[in-house]
Formats: C-alpha cells, structure tokens, sequence
C-alpha cells in the first residue's frame, strides 16, 4: 500500500528552496527535488496569502468557495476590530479537507502545523494545530484530546507563546535590527521549528499512516 508524505513550507517558493539547498548543502532536499515531477512554480490562489492558499490546498476549494482571504476577520478589521476569521473555525470546512474525507474512508492520517484550522476535530489518527495564528493552545488543539498532556511535555503550548512573540518582532528587526539580530533570529525559528519536527516525528514513528502532513 502506497502512503504519502506532505512536508509544507510556509511561504517558501520553489525557486528559493532551490537556491537554498544548492548554497546551504540540504542533500536530502536536493534528492526529493531532483525526483520531482513539478520541475517550475504552481501558481498561488488570489489573494496570495498564507490562509487561503492552505485552505485550498487541503480542501481542493477555491477561495470564493471556503470564504477564507485573510487569517483576520475583514469585515471587522474595516470597524476597527482584530478577530480571526470564523470561517477558519467552522465544522463546515473542516469537513471538507482532505485528511476528514480519508479518515471518512478508513484510512489513518497524522497532521501537524497546518496554520490554520482550529479547534482540531475528529480525525481517524492524530491532529495538532499548528501554533500560528490561533486564538490559544489548548486541550482543542489535539486530537485525541488523551494526547494533549503529552504534546504539551513535547514543547508545542511553548512553541505557541514563542511564535507570537517572535511575530511581534519580526518586522522590527527586519527594518531596523542588526545583522546579528536578525541571525538570532533565524536561529530562533530554526530551533522552533526542529521542536515542532521532533513532535511530528515522535508520533509518526509510532504508527503508520496512510496519510501525514507536516508544515513548517
């Protein structure tokens, strides 16, 4: 039986993972890159932002069908208010992705970091929200909720505090901060998301799946 792997990069093109595990030595990219099938850039979704192109990723929707354009509420960002969007949060989505409709059919999957479904619902496996931009890191982002305890001992309600206080100072020190503050920072990052690996990696190895997502 054939099982998949997904690795997602958060807002990492093709062309600049190319460049980076040419100058950086990243062999097992480069094998995985070399065996590919896409050899060029897909095209985004329009907006090009980071929730709804995951949406449409993992449910196969366009964003005029799943309602997500932004990971903020935009029609209360017009009246002032700063909310997430509650279409990110509905049972409705959810069901629509592609690791609600294997585990429809049977299959087991296991995801980790997806940025933005929350709260984690049923799944015939193991789910974790990823750390960006939910409202908090609680029993909700796991499932099974048996396993919270343990993704908690692993460093994921951490990573969730550290991810926001990293975002708070990104754009800081990306204008105005040093070089070596900005290769702390990167070390930072770096070290967040080996964390996030070694939770993923700890259940994967656990089981088997027929499905695993992990994004970074």
């Amino acid at each position: 039986m054939h099982r998949v792997i997904i690795l997602g990069i958060d807002g990492m093109s093709l062309s600049v993972l190319e460049k980076a595990s040419s100058i950086l030595k990243l062999n097992n990219i480069e094998e995985v890159l070399n065996k590919s099938i896409i050899k060029r850039s897909i095209n985004s979704v329009v907006p090009p932002s980071s929730a709804p192109a995951w949406v449409s990723m993992f449910t196969g929707l366009e964003p005029h069908q799943h309602k997500v354009y932004d990971f903020f509420d935009l029609k209360a960002l017009r009246e002032g208010i700063i909310r997430l969007n509650p279409y990110l949060s509905s049972k409705e989505l959810w069901q629509k992705t592609i690791w609600n409709r294997l585990s429809r059919q049977g299959k087991r999957v296991l995801v980790v970091g997806v940025p933005v479904f929350y709260p984690a619902r049923e799944v015939n496996g193991v789910y974790i929200c990823g750390e960006l931009l939910i409202p908090k890191f609680d029993r909700s982002a796991v499932y099974p909720r048996r396993y919270y305890i343990d993704v908690v001992s692993m460093g994921m309600k951490v990573l969730f505090k550290e991810m926001h206080d990293m975002l708070t100072r990104v754009l800081l020190i990306s204008s105005l901060g040093s070089q070596s503050d900005k290769e702390a920072l990167v070390h930072e990052f770096t070290n967040h998301e080996m964390t996030k690996f070694k939770i993923f990696k700890e259940f994967f190895e656990k089981s088997e799946y027929d499905l695993s997502i992990f994004v970074s």
